[in-house]
């Protein structure tokens, strides 16, 4: 359970983390680390955050050290499907890039309505060159925010990209047909809008 104590070093360390002080935060939490240590899900928030304190300090082998210590549940929880996308994205790894995709396609599937899990999952693709994915994650993720004429315009460049690209795989027929279909679901709200206005 969470102390006063713990309490405070937590609020201080996300605060030093703002205020772009690494070395107080990283203190801070190693602090935190000690005081929850028998408390698996206090551990767990505390591991969060030192990856979110790495994070915002672009320190990759900090990083990469929080990253190998820290062993993800696997129970597909948010934050750490968010962290885990930021993570991956810092450290460039092609691996974890992949994990981080997948991890994201799973949680949208069920979520298709969180607009930050789109945003980082596009992130992902763009870092994976996968630019027909990203630019229909873009969409997804404007859809989540009800902008459906911003979605339509992610839409139209994603049906531009697979027309000037002449590589011709299965993978890109079967983006190119989710695009096209994506594209008239969301004309056609669109046309519902602009009836009720």
């Amino acid at each position: 359970p969470w102390s006063t104590q713990v309490g405070a070093l937590y609020g201080s360390a996300l605060a030093a983390s703002k205020l772009r002080d690494a070395g107080l935060a990283q203190q801070q939490q190693q602090r935190l680390l000690a005081l929850v240590a028998g408390d698996p899900q206090s551990l767990q928030r505390v591991q969060w955050l030192g990856i979110e304190i790495a994070l915002a300090a672009r320190d990759p082998i900090w990083l990469q050290h929080l990253n190998s210590s820290t062993t993800p549940d696997g129970s597909g929880r948010r934050p750490e499907l968010l962290l885990q996308a930021q993570v991956a994205l810092l450290l460039g790894n092609f691996d974890a890039l992949a994990h981080a995709a997948q991890a994201l396609q799973v949680w949208l599937a069920k979520q298709p309505w969180d607009a930050l899990a789109w945003h980082w999952l596009a992130s992902v693709y763009a870092a994976q060159n996968q630019g027909l994915r990203a630019l229909r994650a873009q969409a997804e993720e404007r859809v989540a925010q009800l902008d459906y004429a911003g979605a339509l315009d992610r839409l139209k460049a994603a049906q531009e990209r697979v027309g000037a690209d002449a590589q011709n795989s299965s993978a890109k027929h079967i983006d190119a047909s989710i695009i096209d279909t994506r594209r008239r679901q969301i004309e056609s709200l669109l046309r519902e809008q602009a009836l009720d206005r």
